[in-house]
């Protein structure tokens, strides 16, 4: 919402494309995957609410919500042909889904585009950061962003963690 919002106030009329479980997602899926409580997703129409009542109808209608594992949406659009200037990775947090979605973004993403992944170090994510070939990416990790209670314990034992965003930009070449 804040990206959309931020874009039109500088007189761009982005369009957005988000992927979600919404409300699909399972209880044996949610234990796994997200844990918090606080934190299980709206259903997409009471997401698509939420978009209208703050950002109003006009960015609203810009917005489209799909829902569904990311694994299959993602071969839906590139099948489609799609491509994005901006991928934001923030969906499970096991390594195998962060690393398909990796895949799958390689192959979304347009020219000149930056992919960026969120929850790093943590997780999956972390491991698949370290795997990013240098060659063919710039991956930065950029600063310190938020700091939480580790839901996750099991994973890694520190209290509480930080959490950071890592860019990745395509080499020229």
């Amino acid at each position: 919402m804040r990206m959309m919002a931020f874009a039109d106030c500088l007189g761009g009329k982005p369009r957005y494309v988000g992927v979600d479980l919404f409300g699909s997602l399972t209880e044996e899926l949610f234990v796994r995957e997200v844990r918090a409580k606080k934190k299980r997703p709206r259903t997409r129409a009471e997401t698509m609410d939420l978009l209208r009542e703050t950002l109003g109808e006009d960015i609203a209608l810009r917005m489209t919500l799909l829902e569904g594992f990311s694994r299959d949406v993602l071969a839906e659009l590139i099948n489609a042909k799609m491509q994005f200037d901006l991928i934001f990775i923030d969906g499970g947090h096991s390594y195998d889904v962060v690393r398909d979605d990796w895949e799958k973004s390689q192959q979304l993403l347009a020219p000149g585009g930056v992919i960026v992944f969120d929850d790093y170090p943590n997780y999956g994510v972390g491991r698949l950061v370290h795997e990013i070939d240098p060659n063919l990416w710039d991956a930065r990790v950029l600063e310190k962003t938020d700091r939480f209670q580790n839901i996750f314990r099991d994973l890694d034992p520190a209290p509480e963690l930080d959490f950071q965003l890592v860019q990745v930009l395509r080499r020229a070449g």
